[in-house]
């Protein structure tokens, strides 16, 4: 028997193992490429950046500065202290997370 209801819209892929949810909570804090003694980056959890604002989209990191936006940064979680961040078919960064 055939029914009218409507298929229930598929849910974002669930995070794996040790790999978090890529998350605009993920992304809060302090980020270096090598060295965490001076972090590259610092994402507030108030959506500021080092000389702008920061959004996350899907899985791009998008920066507004007040010239305009930035272009997007792909990220790929590797696991809760660690990302894979890749720009313009660059090969991509590993950053870790700063105390």
């Amino acid at each position: 028997m055939a029914t009218n209801e409507a298929a229930a819209p598929a849910a974002a892929p669930a995070a794996s193992g040790d790999r978090p949810a890529l998350t605009t909570e993920y992304l809060v804090g302090n980020w270096a490429e090598e060295n965490c003694a001076e972090p590259d980056v610092r994402l507030a959890a108030d959506g500021s950046t080092d000389g702008g604002r920061w959004s996350l989209r899907g899985n791009q990191l998008v920066r507004t500065t007040s010239e305009g936006e930035d272009p997007p940064l792909d990220i790929e979680v590797v696991d809760a202290d660690h990302f894979r961040v890749s720009f313009a078919g660059l090969p991509p960064q590993t950053m870790q997370r700063c105390s």
